[in-house]
């Protein structure tokens, strides 16, 4: 269903004005024809506009204007989310929800040729995902935000019902826990008010890291979150420190309600760790340049997946440019993020047998994450930081490296296809394991695969063995 393309459900042919027609007259269009918008097209049906009942309102009624003398230019909203017809359902919901529109204008080679409204969406049958975004966004309340986040879950189970790709999950699934942050980021916020704190003293990001920062949670797992905050002057240095750190203990805890569990390892924006000015990590970033720590390395990685839910760019755009002065092409950092990537291997034998787990709770099982899907995050994340790229998720990272050509095309696309597999493969066995009431481990019994399914494993297993020689070969390391 999410695959399909709009070109099959979208309103055409569109009702259409001239920028110079009366309002009146769109007005009355409008009325007769029963609909909520009409596209604002020039001369070479190019669209320059779109007029809506809510529009008209804001702009005749909130703002007295003589009608009469109106034209569709005068009250048109030029901002327009527009989408090619070869657009996919998915990519029409991601729009609505994420830019807040209830009209999408369908464009080729720069004509109108077609219009997607929420009723188009809902004849699809996506009510559940347009109405779970809705959900989350009127909750003002932590019990409000428990129960959307159980109807997150819920809308995960549907869109594998519905076989929905990774890609589409991942892009889905990451916008509602990207939207349920916020809103409890939001609520926090309004706390520290409640509570005398006032508003943030300072500009400050919220960061995602770890498989959130890569846009990779389908379920709600365990958390891995940072903040940064603008340098405040010095003698409210420490005063701006006691702030955010209790602000990132509310929202921890917020998520901790929320389904989204403690990280056991601390890293969260609730730790003053994870929680420091923009200078201290310009720091923190320059230390990690030189010599690490095993510890260290493993907080450098979690942390190059940053991404920030709010707040001003000017932040994160400085930790990037930080870490390409002190990390990028000619640091010894992808050096030993390499060395580190290399020490283990994916469970591929002599004749491509399965290695599995001999003795333990995990006996015969193969864990698809550290063992198998995390060696690809780990090389495309070594290559992107020595070509400067600040995409963090990985399939963003692949295409972007393909396009450089710092990864052979034809080989880029085996990668995706093996982590494509390797994902789908984790996120069916979790959501079952989940169901049960048992603890989504990332582990599966590759035995109990059918022998189809087993030869697609073999194969993308067999492509990490190959990245994990590229990568190696790439920055000197032995294998």
């Amino acid at each position: 269903m999410v695959n399909r393309r709009i070109d099959t459900f979208m309103s055409r042919p569109v009702i259409t004005c001239r920028p110079t027609d009366p309002v009146s007259q769109v007005a009355n269009i409008m009325i007769r024809r029963n609909i909520s918008a009409v596209m604002v097209v020039n001369d070479h049906n190019e669209p320059v506009g779109t007029i809506t009942e809510k529009g008209l309102v804001k702009k005749l009624i909130a703002v007295p204007r003589d009608m009469g003398s109106c034209t569709a230019e005068t009250v048109m909203e030029a901002k327009m989310i527009t989408l090619p017809p070869s657009a996919f359902l998915y990519e029409a919901l991601l729009a609505v929800i994420k830019e807040g529109v209830k009209h999408l204008t369908v464009v080729e080679e720069g004509k109108l040729v077609g219009i997607v409204t929420l009723m188009d969406l809902v004849k699809t049958r996506s009510t559940g995902t347009l109405w779970v975004a809705r959900t989350i966004e009127s909750q003002d309340t932590l019990a409000g935000l428990q129960e959307a986040g159980r109807e997150v879950d819920l809308l995960l189970s549907a869109l594998i019902a519905e076989r929905a790709p990774v890609p589409v999950l991942f892009e889905i699934m990451s916008e509602m826990h990207r939207r349920l942050t916020r809103q409890i980021i939001t609520l926090c916020e309004k706390d520290m008010e409640r509570e005398g704190y006032g508003p943030p003293p300072v500009p400050y990001n919220w960061l995602d890291l770890g498989s959130a920062g890569r846009k990779e949670q389908t379920l709600r797992t365990d958390q891995d979150n940072a903040m940064v905050y603008a340098d405040p002057p010095g003698d409210k240095a420490a005063a701006a420190a006691e702030y955010f750190l209790l602000l990132g203990e509310k929202v921890v805890e917020g998520l901790a309600q929320c389904g989204f569990t403690k990280c056991r390892g601390k890293i969260m924006a609730a730790n003053p760790k994870w929680c420091r000015s923009l200078s201290d990590w310009q720091k923190t970033i320059d230390h990690w340049g030189g010599r690490l720590s095993s510890s260290e390395v493993r907080d450098l990685t979690i942390f190059l997946d940053f991404r920030p839910l709010n707040g001003p760019s000017f932040l994160t755009q400085a930790l990037w440019e930080q870490i390409f002065r002190s990390l990028g092409a000619g640091s010894p950092a992808s050096h030993r993020l390499t060395g580190d990537e290399l020490q283990h291997h994916p469970p591929l034998g002599l004749g491509k047998r399965f290695i599995t787990e001999k003795s333990g709770p995990h006996r015969d099982e193969i864990n698809l994450k550290t063992a198998a899907a995390l060696h690809i995050v780990n090389c495309l994340r070594i290559f992107a930081l020595h070509y400067g790229i600040t995409e963090t998720s990985t399939l963003g990272r692949l295409q972007q490296l393909a396009a450089l050509k710092a990864i052979d095309r034809d080989e880029s696309e085996y990668i995706q296809d093996a982590f494509e597999a390797i994902m789908s493969f984790r996120i069916r066995e979790n959501l079952r394991k989940f169901r049960c009431g048992l603890e989504p481990d990332d582990s599966i019994k590759p035995h109990q695969l059918s022998r189809r399914e087993q030869d697609v494993l073999r194969s993308g297993l067999s492509v990490i063995v190959r990245l994990q020689k590229q990568t190696g070969k790439y920055f000197n390391m032995p294998r």
